[in-house]
């Protein structure tokens, strides 16, 4: 699923090679992703390599009070989880291409990183 600004990405992260942590949803996110791109096929199989490679965020109960805290018109709600795991981890920066999830996470104190975009 190479998106436009998938090579930039992918530069970033070879030359800084910072660690990879994600809310657990990405578990389900971005394999479905895979799998609705590509029919179950290589898009799948590199989907899971590369969560097999990252810190998972668990979720509970005490992690989706604080997406609550993060929700608003503008802010998805899944968004909200992906910030709300970030900021628990105590994350300085944050990859994303979304605006609304962008503007959020620099609200919340957080540099975003957008390679590419």
């Amino acid at each position: 699923m190479d998106e436009s600004e998938t090579p930039a990405l992918q530069a970033y992260l070879r030359v800084d090679q910072p660690a990879l942590i994600t809310s657990a949803l990405s578990f389900v996110e971005v394999q479905r992703g895979a799998r609705i791109a590509d029919a179950g096929g290589e898009a799948a199989i590199r989907a899971r390599a590369l969560l097999d490679a990252l810190e998972l965020v668990d979720l509970d109960r005490e992690l989706l009070e604080d997406a609550v805290s993060y929700s608003s018109a503008h802010v998805r709600s899944l968004d909200a989880i992906h910030l709300a795991s970030a900021v628990r981890v105590g994350a300085r920066q944050m990859l994303v291409y979304d605006r609304r999830l962008a503007e959020a996470a620099a609200a919340a104190g957080l540099e975003v990183l957008s390679p590419g975009a």
